[in-house]
């Protein structure tokens, strides 16, 4: 995922154009998503509400 999202972003940050841009965050956003960012991003929230939780106690 870190791979997907750094390489997706120095792509997208080279772009000559807006609309490249565009294209280019649009395949790092697919790719990510392919690759199971919502998964990842689930779990992240899993963590950091199991890690409040243990701080409040």
């Amino acid at each position: 995922m870190t791979e997907i999202i750094r390489n997706g972003s120095w792509d997208a940050i080279f772009a000559e154009t807006e609309e490249e841009f565009e294209k280019k965050v649009e395949k790092m956003r697919e790719d990510a998503e392919v690759a199971g960012y919502e998964d990842c991003r689930a779990w992240c929230v899993q963590e950091a509400e199991l890690r409040r939780t243990s701080e409040e106690s």
